[in-house]
This record gives C-alpha cells, sequence and structure tokens, in this order.
C-alpha cells in the first residue's frame, strides 16, 4: 500500500506519495475526510483530500451500501479550511493513514473544527480514495 502523507507547504497543503509530491491544495480551498459508522460502532476512514474526490467517494460508497442493503451504516464527511489547518491535525491525519492512530481521532478533529458543508457549498468533499 502506497504511504500517503500531507504537509503544509506556503501555499497550502503538499500531499505526497512514497515521499513524491504528488497533489497540492490551496489555502483557500478544503479538505476532507469520508468516513462509515458501522452497525458493530467501529469507525471506517474511507476517504481523504481534495473535496470533488470526497464527494464522488462518497456517492459511491453510498451506491455500493445500497447494492449491500446496509443502508443502516452511517456515512459521514467533513471538511477544513486548509489556511485553517495546523500540522498537528495533519500529523493525526497521516497517523491514521498509517494505522498508527485510530480513525475516531482524525474524525473529532475535522468535526470539532469544520462545518459540515465546505465554503464552495458542495455538499460532500473530495480526494484521494484510500487504496484497497
Amino acid at each position: 500500500m502506497a504511504c500517503i502523507r500531507y504537509d503544509i507547504v506556503s501555499t497550502g497543503v503538499k500531499i505526497s506519495v512514497d515521499a513524491v509530491p504528488t497533489y497540492w491544495i490551496a489555502r483557500d480551498a478544503n479538505i476532507g475526510i469520508l468516513w462509515e459508522e458501522t452497525a458493530s460502532g467501529a469507525t471506517i476512514l474511507h476517504a481523504h483530500g481534495r473535496v470533488g474526490m470526497i464527494v464522488e467517494a462518497e456517492m459511491k460508497l453510498r451506491r455500493l451500501r445500497k447494492t449491500e442493503g446496509q443502508e443502516e451504516t452511517v456515512i459521514q464527511s467533513a471538511y477544513i479550511d486548509v489556511s485553517r489547518v495546523s500540522q498537528a491535525t495533519l500529523n493525526t491525519l497521516n497517523g491514521a493513514l498509517a494505522g498508527t492512530v485510530g480513525a475516531e481521532e482524525i474524525v473529532s478533529l475535522f468535526t470539532a473544527r469544520a462545518p459540515k458543508v465546505p465554503a464552495s457549498g458542495a455538499k460532500i468533499a473530495s480526494p484521494m480514495a484510500l487504496a484497497a
């Protein structure tokens, strides 16, 4: 599985894949996460990154769960304005992606800091879906 890392840079947030800078998110944009709370109470992080990617991943996940008959799971997304995100928050996200921090921790940080809908008015966010 690829090693994904988020870091603050002068222009916003840099996302590196296997230590190679791959994506940049501008300071005036939002980053988001998509997670699912299963019927058993587990929190699963499904996607992270740009708003558009989150929105697309959420639609796909909702369709999949409906097809599987698992509509009782709770699928949610949250966003943070890049200009307000701290490296500490990104380090928690990095830990969640690496499996060293529980998904609940990053969900807690995102939901405590950001409105449900990003400033752009999009209902769902974007970026990189986690590799299977």
